[in-house]
């Protein structure tokens, strides 16, 4: 985990809650497809986070943005049916 080296991903999305979900789901899905049966950790960090004049987080260049870190971490547990 961690690797700096990656570059950054750009999406259309408005709420970073949409986003985490959207890979938290892809990854219980793919965990299901799989039949994956240990935890997985995920952790979504944004580095660069523009927030619009009401403190919104936004992922477009718009007026007056100042800059915040926010960092987004769950651990999924497979569905296991005994």
């Amino acid at each position: 985990m961690g690797d700096k080296s990656k570059a950054p991903v750009a999406t259309k999305e408005h709420q970073i809650g949409k986003v985490f979900g959207s890979i938290v789901n892809d990854v219980k899905n793919g965990m299901v497809a799989s039949k994956h049966e240990s935890a997985v950790d995920i952790e979504l960090n944004f580095e660069s986070v523009a927030l619009s004049e009401k403190g919104i987080p936004l992922f477009s260049k718009s007026s007056n943005q100042s800059q915040m870190q926010i960092r987004l971490a769950t651990r999924v547990l497979p569905d296991v049916d005994r």
